[in-house]
């Protein structure tokens, strides 16, 4: 049984001589292409009090007051990467997520990862937009993401990380695209 972790950041805005902080976290598992329900994870993260958030995903008041108390990143790194992040990493537009774990472990190998965002041009040409929440619409993916995930709504780390592992999961089972993986 091959095992991909999926994990997605929701991040602060970066600003010149400060890069984006990571202040949410979501991970989920994927075994054999389906979504482990037992390995959906998620954190808030402290951040620098003074951060700017992007306008539209932008922490609400109770959130904030959250994540002023979390742990920050470098306190669960540790658990993270001998543990969840031990597999071959998958995300949507995986440059993001893949430039904060190399920030935050530049020592650690993070060199095998699956793009959702490059698989789902390659796998659904001429969708209008590859935004992963209008691929899970476009695909028909929001009954099993709600049930994974119930509640919660796009941008929220822990829900995009399940709808990248669901989308992931569909174009395994239609185009076989984890058949390199499950090789290695």
């Amino acid at each position: 049984m091959k095992i991909i972790t999926v994990v997605d950041f929701e991040t602060t805005r970066p600003e010149p001589r400060r890069p984006a902080q990571p202040w949410q976290i979501g991970i989920a598992q994927l075994a054999d292409g389906e979504v482990v329900p037992d390995s959906l994870w998620h954190s808030y993260l402290r951040v620098d009090a003074d951060v700017r958030y992007h306008r539209d995903i932008m922490p609400n008041r109770a959130e904030r007051e959250i994540i002023a108390s979390a742990p920050e990143f470098h306190e669960v790194l540790p658990t993270l990467l001998a543990n969840q992040l031990a597999y071959p990493l998958a995300a949507h537009n995986a440059s993001v997520e893949r430039t904060i774990l190399r920030r935050a472990a530049p020592l650690h190998d993070f060199s095998e990862w699956i793009d959702t965002l490059e698989l789902a041009r390659l796998c659904y040409p001429g969708m209008t937009s590859y935004a992963l929440n209008d691929v899970i619409i476009a695909l028909g993916l929001e009954v099993p993401l709600e049930k994974l995930c119930p509640g919660l709504c796009a941008h929220h780390a822990l829900r995009d990380a399940v709808a990248c592992a669901l989308l992931l999961g569909l174009m395994h089972k239609e185009f076989s695209v984890l058949n390199h993986w499950e090789a290695t």
